[in-house]
């Protein structure tokens, strides 16, 4: 497998209040789930992107790539690895928002290679280059970490207009 592209270069939007609660958090509630359990201890593998290390993923394990040979997953080309991975289990920033849903130690699994040098790009919501992912089941490292039996992540690119062919009249 070859990559073709350069990689994106993501960043934050201007005003972004870094002491908020991601809406996500605020859509599933977790602040009244955390009272049942925070999850730890418990190892997820991101089957995804891979995952770019990061000082706020202290416990951030290398568990191999599934596409590229002798690949450990500690790239993402595009990110979205590395935001599925803050989401499961990044550790807060100082004067930071509570940390993710459990602290868990992500395992990358990534299903993409190891990018080239990165370009700056226009940030946009999805990466043009983003397609389906669908993953069956992948055997546990020696870490242990739980594997969903499948998991598929569906980035839409952005609508495109459509020009709609003119209607066929047909006389009788």
């Amino acid at each position: 497998m070859k990559q073709n592209s350069y990689c994106t270069e993501v960043g934050t939007l201007p005003g972004t209040d870094f002491r908020l609660p991601p809406k996500y958090m605020e859509m599933l509630n977790l602040t009244e789930a955390w009272q049942f359990g925070r999850g730890e201890g418990v190892k997820v593998a991101v089957i995804d992107t891979g995952v770019t290390p990061h000082p706020r993923f202290p416990h951030l394990i290398p568990g191999g790539d599934y596409v590229m040979a002798g690949g450990d997953g500690l790239s993402d080309c595009d990110a979205h690895g590395t935001i599925v991975a803050s989401m499961i289990g990044a550790a807060p920033a100082n004067g930071a928002a509570p940390p993710p849903a459990v602290p868990r130690r992500p395992v990358t699994i990534p299903t993409t290679e190891k990018p080239p040098p990165p370009q700056t790009v226009t940030l946009s919501p999805v990466p043009p280059q983003t397609q389906t992912i669908t993953v069956v089941p992948a055997p546990p490292s020696e870490e242990g970490p739980r594997v969903p039996p499948r998991h598929r992540v569906r980035c839409r690119r952005r609508p495109q207009v459509r020009l709609r062919p003119e209607p066929t009249v047909v006389e009788r």
